[in-house]
């Protein structure tokens, strides 16, 4: 019983105990992080729960675990945070929590970190102080259930919306298509020359080609032309496809911002501003070309600039 109570610590004592060198060199594994930052929960030593904690949070970070570590990670940050009475970043942590068990659609991850919201609260009632932060965090967590169900509800709407967008488009591609057939059975060489120019002038702006949900039956409406000219031109002159087209942009696009040193957006949002629907797709893609991970060009790039 002795020894289950002061595993965390030996291995804390140990840890701070080794030279700098070798701490830089002999980082714990990601889940020995985990287990002595839940041992530090479990004996309400909240202070080194939140060290360990945020230890185990930047390695999730790093591994770009982000349905599982770090979520796990944000809540126990979340814990330990609303114990030491910072409840702004308790709120925070258990807020990122759900976001990251939305995106992966984690249910029981999102039930989780409401759960320990209101865990929080139950043992908050002892006395008068722990009344008051007992409110505190029944109204931060009903304001919290109530921006959720409003953010769910206009995901719905939006989703909806952007759904009739795409059949609208595709109606009307289909029309436009059908009256060009009617009038010519394919592009001139001049058509697609000026097809080209129009369509390298339109992405030469990445608010364009970085549109969230872009299809090919949206590009085709912005120059006037339809899918089948806009691919067969596309084709001809970069041996591509409309996908391979657009995400050739966007990855130039983050690797020019990647290489502004002074840009410390995070990677997530990043991905998100280039219009990628997926995390996955995005590192998948970057790699290809750098033959590197997004963190990994940023991690080089500043090594260069230091």
């Amino acid at each position: 019983m002795y020894m289950h109570t002061c595993l965390p610590r030996l291995l804390a004592l140990l840890f701070l105990l080794l030279p700098a060198t070798l701490r830089a060199e002999a980082n714990l594994p990601i889940d020995s992080l985990r287990a002595v930052t839940l041992r530090y929960l479990e004996a309400e030593q909240w202070d080194s729960a939140e060290v360990w904690a945020n230890r185990w949070l930047a390695a999730a970070y790093q591994l770009q675990d982000w349905h599982g570590h770090i979520i796990e990670a944000h809540i126990a940050m979340g814990i330990a945070y609303a114990h030491l009475g910072d409840y702004s970043l308790a709120i925070n942590n258990l807020g990122q929590a759900h976001t990251n068990a939305v995106t992966s659609q984690n249910h029981s991850r999102v039930h989780e970190a409401f759960a320990e919201l209101f865990d929080i609260a139950q043992r908050e009632q002892s006395d008068i102080v722990a009344h008051r932060k007992n409110q505190q965090l029944m109204l931060l967590a009903l304001t919290a259930l109530t921006l959720i169900c409003a953010s769910f509800w206009l995901m719905y709407r939006q989703k909806s919306r952007l759904l009739t967008a795409i059949v609208r488009q595709n109606h009307e591609a289909l029309k436009r298509e059908e009256s060009t057939e009617q009038r010519a059975q394919g592009l001139t060489d001049q058509k697609k020359r000026d097809l080209l120019m129009r369509l390298e002038a339109l992405m030469q702006e990445p608010q364009n080609y970085c549109e969230h949900l872009l299809t090919k039956e949206r590009v085709s409406e912005l120059l006037d032309t339809n899918r089948t000219y806009l691919s067969q031109v596309i084709n001809e002159a970069y041996g591509k496809s409309f996908t391979q087209y657009i995400n050739d942009l966007r990855i130039n696009e983050a690797i020019r911002r990647l290489d502004d040193p002074t840009n410390q957006r995070a990677l997530r949002l990043i991905c998100q501003d280039l219009g990628f629907n997926s995390q996955t797709t995005f590192n998948t893609q970057f790699q290809s070309r750098t033959g590197m991970t997004p963190a990994q060009y940023r991690k080089k790039v500043k090594e260069l600039n230091s």
